[in-house]
Protein backbone atom coordinates (compact mmCIF):
# COMPACT_ATOMS: atom_id res chain seq x y z
CA UNK A 1 0.00 0.00 0.00
CA UNK A 2 1.02 3.44 -0.43
CA UNK A 3 2.43 3.27 3.64
CA UNK A 4 4.39 0.57 2.13
CA UNK A 5 6.07 2.03 -0.42
CA UNK A 6 6.94 5.31 1.93
CA UNK A 7 8.51 3.17 4.14
CA UNK A 8 10.99 1.58 1.28
CA UNK A 9 11.72 4.78 0.30
CA UNK A 10 12.55 5.66 3.60
CA UNK A 11 15.10 3.06 3.60
CA UNK A 12 16.61 3.64 0.49
CA UNK A 13 17.30 7.25 2.13
CA UNK A 14 19.40 5.81 4.39
CA UNK A 15 20.73 2.89 3.05
CA UNK A 16 24.56 2.65 1.66
CA UNK A 17 24.17 2.22 -2.29
CA UNK A 18 27.02 -0.06 -2.26
CA UNK A 19 25.63 -2.18 0.11
CA UNK A 20 23.80 -5.76 -0.49
CA UNK A 21 19.90 -4.70 -0.66
CA UNK A 22 17.98 -7.82 0.48
CA UNK A 23 14.22 -8.15 0.80
CA UNK A 24 12.13 -10.74 3.13
CA UNK A 25 8.57 -10.80 3.24
CA UNK A 26 6.98 -11.48 6.83
CA UNK A 27 3.93 -13.30 7.75
CA UNK A 28 2.36 -15.78 5.37
CA UNK A 29 3.61 -14.27 2.37
CA UNK A 30 5.98 -12.07 0.84
CA UNK A 31 3.00 -9.52 -0.42
CA UNK A 32 -0.33 -9.62 -1.65
CA UNK A 33 0.60 -6.49 -4.08
CA UNK A 34 -1.51 -3.24 -3.68
CA UNK A 35 -4.52 -3.20 -2.32
CA UNK A 36 -7.50 -3.66 -4.78
CA UNK A 37 -9.83 -0.45 -4.77
CA UNK A 38 -13.35 -1.09 -6.97
CA UNK A 39 -13.48 2.56 -7.02
CA UNK A 40 -10.07 3.50 -7.93
CA UNK A 41 -7.90 4.95 -4.91
CA UNK A 42 -9.88 6.20 -1.97
CA UNK A 43 -8.52 9.14 -1.86
CA UNK A 44 -8.76 10.36 -5.25
CA UNK A 45 -7.32 10.72 -8.71
CA UNK A 46 -4.36 13.00 -7.58
CA UNK A 47 -3.63 10.35 -4.69
CA UNK A 48 -3.70 7.43 -7.08
CA UNK A 49 -1.56 9.28 -9.64
CA UNK A 50 1.06 10.00 -6.90
CA UNK A 51 0.82 6.35 -5.79
CA UNK A 52 1.48 5.40 -8.97
CA UNK A 53 4.86 7.83 -9.42
CA UNK A 54 5.99 6.67 -6.02
CA UNK A 55 5.66 2.85 -7.43
CA UNK A 56 7.48 4.09 -10.54
CA UNK A 57 10.11 5.73 -8.64
CA UNK A 58 10.62 2.49 -6.45
CA UNK A 59 11.13 0.76 -9.66
CA UNK A 60 13.98 2.94 -10.69
CA UNK A 61 15.75 3.06 -7.24
CA UNK A 62 15.86 -0.86 -7.15
CA UNK A 63 16.89 -1.60 -10.75
CA UNK A 64 19.77 1.54 -10.28
CA UNK A 65 20.85 0.03 -7.06
CA UNK A 66 25.06 0.07 -7.26
CA UNK A 67 24.96 -3.22 -4.74
CA UNK A 68 23.53 -6.31 -5.30
CA UNK A 69 19.66 -6.85 -4.76
CA UNK A 70 18.34 -10.03 -3.30
CA UNK A 71 15.01 -11.36 -2.42
CA UNK A 72 13.43 -14.09 -0.46
CA UNK A 73 10.54 -14.92 -1.26
CA UNK A 74 7.54 -17.08 0.34
CA UNK A 75 4.07 -17.70 0.52
CA UNK A 76 2.89 -14.83 -2.52
CA UNK A 77 4.35 -12.62 -4.52
CA UNK A 78 1.52 -10.48 -6.32
CA UNK A 79 0.79 -7.46 -8.16
CA UNK A 80 3.69 -5.06 -7.40
CA UNK A 81 5.29 -6.45 -4.83
CA UNK A 82 5.97 -9.07 -8.20
CA UNK A 83 7.03 -6.21 -10.73
CA UNK A 84 9.86 -4.83 -7.71
CA UNK A 85 11.16 -8.61 -7.80
CA UNK A 86 12.09 -8.20 -11.47
CA UNK A 87 14.33 -5.45 -10.73
CA UNK A 88 16.26 -7.66 -8.07
CA UNK A 89 19.44 -9.46 -8.91
CA UNK A 90 18.52 -12.56 -7.32
CA UNK A 91 14.91 -13.91 -6.44
CA UNK A 92 14.63 -17.08 -4.10
CA UNK A 93 11.65 -18.58 -3.35
CA UNK A 94 10.70 -21.27 -1.25
CA UNK A 95 8.26 -23.73 -3.02
CA UNK A 96 4.66 -23.75 -2.91
CA UNK A 97 5.26 -20.21 -3.12
CA UNK A 98 2.56 -18.76 -6.06
CA UNK A 99 2.96 -15.57 -8.21
CA UNK A 100 0.47 -13.44 -10.05
CA UNK A 101 -0.24 -9.74 -11.83
CA UNK A 102 -4.10 -10.22 -10.73
CA UNK A 103 -4.87 -6.97 -11.87
CA UNK A 104 -6.50 -7.50 -14.67
CA UNK A 105 -9.45 -9.73 -12.89
CA UNK A 106 -10.45 -6.35 -11.96
CA UNK A 107 -10.30 -4.63 -14.43
CA UNK A 108 -6.93 -2.52 -14.19
CA UNK A 109 -4.57 -3.05 -16.52
CA UNK A 110 -0.88 -4.02 -15.15
CA UNK A 111 0.59 -1.47 -17.41
CA UNK A 112 3.44 -0.56 -15.35
CA UNK A 113 4.27 -4.04 -15.36
CA UNK A 114 3.47 -5.00 -18.96
CA UNK A 115 6.02 -1.88 -20.50
CA UNK A 116 9.04 -3.92 -18.74
CA UNK A 117 7.87 -7.54 -17.88
CA UNK A 118 8.76 -8.39 -21.79
CA UNK A 119 12.44 -7.71 -21.48
CA UNK A 120 12.66 -9.50 -18.26
CA UNK A 121 10.97 -13.09 -19.40
CA UNK A 122 9.83 -12.87 -23.04
CA UNK A 123 6.61 -11.16 -24.28
CA UNK A 124 4.45 -14.83 -23.96
CA UNK A 125 5.13 -15.36 -20.67
CA UNK A 126 4.49 -11.60 -20.21
CA UNK A 127 1.04 -12.05 -22.18
CA UNK A 128 0.10 -15.24 -19.95
CA UNK A 129 0.40 -13.40 -16.65
CA UNK A 130 -1.00 -9.88 -17.35
CA UNK A 131 -3.68 -10.99 -19.71
CA UNK A 132 -4.97 -13.48 -17.52
CA UNK A 133 -4.09 -12.40 -14.17
CA UNK A 134 -2.80 -16.46 -13.55
CA UNK A 135 -1.26 -17.49 -10.83
CA UNK A 136 2.02 -19.21 -11.24
CA UNK A 137 4.07 -21.93 -8.29
CA UNK A 138 7.59 -20.96 -8.08
CA UNK A 139 8.51 -24.25 -10.33
CA UNK A 140 6.77 -22.50 -12.70
CA UNK A 141 7.79 -18.80 -11.97
CA UNK A 142 10.96 -20.49 -12.38
CA UNK A 143 11.13 -21.85 -15.97
CA UNK A 144 9.67 -18.44 -16.85
CA UNK A 145 12.34 -16.54 -15.75
CA UNK A 146 10.42 -14.61 -12.62
CA UNK A 147 12.46 -16.06 -9.91
CA UNK A 148 16.58 -17.41 -9.95
CA UNK A 149 15.90 -20.33 -7.39
CA UNK A 150 13.56 -22.54 -5.62
CA UNK A 151 14.54 -23.95 -2.44
CA UNK A 152 12.63 -26.38 0.42
CA UNK A 153 9.49 -24.72 1.85
CA UNK A 154 11.89 -24.11 4.97
CA UNK A 155 14.98 -23.22 3.08
CA UNK A 156 14.93 -19.60 2.84
CA UNK A 157 16.02 -18.65 5.73
CA UNK A 158 19.20 -20.99 5.40
CA UNK A 159 19.33 -19.71 1.77
CA UNK A 160 19.36 -16.04 3.35
CA UNK A 161 22.36 -16.91 5.35
CA UNK A 162 24.33 -18.99 2.53
CA UNK A 163 24.35 -15.93 0.17
CA UNK A 164 24.55 -12.90 2.52
CA UNK A 165 27.53 -14.95 3.47
CA UNK A 166 28.49 -15.81 -0.05
CA UNK A 167 27.91 -12.32 -1.45
CA UNK A 168 29.13 -10.42 1.95
CA UNK A 169 32.59 -12.30 1.85
CA UNK A 170 33.59 -11.47 -2.22
CA UNK A 171 32.15 -7.65 -1.50
CA UNK A 172 33.21 -7.02 2.04
CA UNK A 173 29.78 -5.55 2.03
CA UNK A 174 27.42 -5.13 5.65
CA UNK A 175 24.24 -6.84 5.71
CA UNK A 176 21.47 -5.89 7.46
CA UNK A 177 18.27 -7.79 7.78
Amino acid sequence: DDGMVEELHSVFDQADPNAILAFRGSGDGFSAGRPHSPGGHPDGPAAAAHALNELVRLNLRIAQWTGPTVAFVHGYANGAALGLLQHMDIVVAAAGTRFSFPEITYNLPPSLVASYLGRKVGEKATRLLVLTGEEVDAARALEMGLISAVVPPDGPAAETQRLAAHLGARLEAEIEM
